[in-house]
């Protein structure tokens, strides 16, 4: 491989990200060292003598193209992408050295060298796919927006984590003191209720005292049944006993 190829394949690698590179890799089918770093794609595509300028035109998209004739400033032209990429390999594409033809005299006898046939040209590698780059990307942002929000919540949800921690624990105290209260008056309800029932229980013993001497005032009205001289025989009473 020429060294004018070498840099025009490096110039143009420079102007690729790493994201486009790693594509640029996977479709060339190319072993990489370390895929995380844009070094080790450049170095693995440039060490590939397989691989020329117009391999590496075909995976890249028509924006791509025009954005790199833009960055090594190439001449603007090509509506389509084929036109672009004929642009500009004529551009970047090293002159190939002229050799030098022997003179030979007419009248040389010496049998002429048999043609070497040229190796056929590798064929173009398709253009990347769209859903990979799409894929990748979206990996990409969706890792760095976990991680700035993260960073962006957690100032925030740890003081309203520490206030409701507090909440509770006053609440589950205020809990307590109520369950505490509620078996105060349970337990005073219930000495209540017991003095109550002794209450009852004396009117009811009231009331049968009431009866009892009524019945004492009716037994002393009827007409006397004693003898005469108004004394009573000997062995009567004259009421009954006092209920208890």
């Amino acid at each position: 491989m020429s060294r004018s190829i070498v840099t025009a394949k490096r110039a143009i690698l420079q102007q690729l990200s790493r994201q486009q590179l790693a594509a640029l890799t996977e479709q060339l089918d190319l072993e990489v060292e370390d895929r995380r770093y844009r070094d080790s794609h450049v170095a693995s595509i440039i060490g590939d003598k397989r691989i020329g300028l117009a391999d590496m035109f075909a995976c890249l998209t028509f924006t791509e193209l025009k954005q790199l004739q833009l960055a090594l400033d190439i001449e603007q032209g090509g509506r389509s992408k084929q036109q672009v990429v004929e642009v500009m390999l004529d551009a970047l594409a090293p002159l190939a050295p002229k050799k030098k033809r022997a003179q030979r005299s007419k009248r040389s006898t010496a049998p002429a060298s048999p043609k070497r046939e040229e190796a056929p040209a590798p064929p173009p590698f398709a253009r990347p796919s769209l859903a990979a780059l799409s894929e990748e990307t979206s990996r990409a942002m969706g890792k760095a927006v976990a991680t700035v929000t993260a960073e962006a919540i957690t100032p925030i949800v740890a003081p309203i984590t520490q206030s409701a921690r507090a909440l509770t624990e006053r609440m589950a105290d205020q809990v307590d003191e109520i369950l505490d209260a509620s078996e105060a008056l349970t337990r005073e309800a219930s000495t209540l209720r017991q003095g109550l029932a002794q209450i009852l229980a004396r009117v009811e013993q009231l009331a049968v005292d009431v009866e009892w001497l009524k019945a004492e005032v009716s037994r002393d009205r009827p007409e006397s049944t004693s003898e005469p001289g108004g004394e009573q025989p000997a062995g009567t009473s004259s009421s009954p006993p006092r209920p208890t």
